[in-house]
């Protein structure tokens, strides 16, 4: 059943890191690029979300094998990647779960020879897993091998990956749920990589509800919407510093912050963006 997360109205990261050391889904030009940190006095809005994620990852209950998959869609600039950021550094999932994976999906299949080789090789990646012996992998065994070469280091492992941006419908990536069986020709799913007896977990963000859906289940796909006005306000008083938020305090009403406030949707990235141009702004009067 689909609910929304409202909330209000060691590790690998960036394209893929590990604990050692469009809207229609198919973007031709889709290269932003996300990694795992976040700084957390400079995120509002977002607990009651953050404290969704975190009981939903950590519950036991009568689930099949304990694997779990969850799919968060939303416009950009929402903060699905906020929202993962702050899932994958929580407290009580770095406890529960080893290791934690973290692959940014958002380069073009153009860019690469074979897209779905490129993603399972961040997840390699990741994990430790030498750039020769992926090669050599890749060249002998091709994509099937590499996915046995994943499962295999996850095996027996209790595991969180994050697929943060996904936009490209491909049937590699239906599914993350199902246990494929060699019998039934699916060794080039990415379902076989990810072993599902010890109870990991995969968090996809994307813009596309219908790819979210594909990839983990109707019943396991959750809207991200916007945020009320007072934590965009706050978002945007950060990003645009004290001049701007002394501006604001001085005005005798409040038509400039209303004026503000409606242009940015509840979208944080907006208002992370606006309030830095009012910084600018402010400063070219100043200088």
């Amino acid at each position: 059943m689909e609910s929304s997360l409202k909330g209000e109205k060691s590790t690998i990261g960036g394209g893929g890191s590990s604990e050692r050391a469009s809207d229609d889904g198919q973007s031709k030009s889709h290269d932003r690029w996300s990694n795992r940190t976040v700084d957390r006095s400079r995120v509002f809005g977002f607990n009651e979300k953050e404290n969704f994620m975190e009981r939903f990852l950590i519950r036991r209950d009568n689930e099949v094998k304990g694997f779990k998959a969850i799919g968060i869609y939303g416009v950009a600039g929402v903060g699905k990647t906020t929202l993962c950021q702050l899932t994958f550094n929580n407290e009580q999932v770095t406890n529960d779960f080893f290791p934690r994976i973290w692959v940014c999906m958002s380069k073009s299949p153009e860019d690469v020879v074979d897209y779905r080789e490129e993603v399972v090789r961040r997840m390699l990646k990741c994990l430790g897993v030498e750039d020769e012996e992926m090669d050599f992998t890749s060249k002998h065994r091709r994509l099937p091998g590499l996915l046995f070469a994943l499962r295999r280091v996850l095996k027996g492992r209790r595991y969180l990956i994050v697929l943060d941006d996904a936009f490209y419908i491909h049937n590699f990536f239906g599914n993350l749920w199902s246990e494929p069986k060699l019998e039934d020709n699916c060794t080039e799913k990415l379902a076989l990589g990810l072993p599902k007896q010890q109870g990991g977990a995969v968090i996809v963000t994307t813009r596309s509800e219908e790819l979210a859906k594909e990839m983990v289940g109707e019943e396991n796909v959750h809207p991200l919407l916007p945020l009320q006005d007072k934590s965009c306000r706050e978002i945007f008083e950060d990003s645009a510093g004290e001049k701007v938020k002394q501006l604001l305090k001085d005005q005798t009403d409040h038509d400039l912050e209303d004026t503000i406030m409606s242009k940015l949707g509840g979208l944080p990235l907006a208002a992370k963006i606006m309030g830095k141009i009012m910084e600018q702004e402010l400063d070219k009067q100043f200088n």
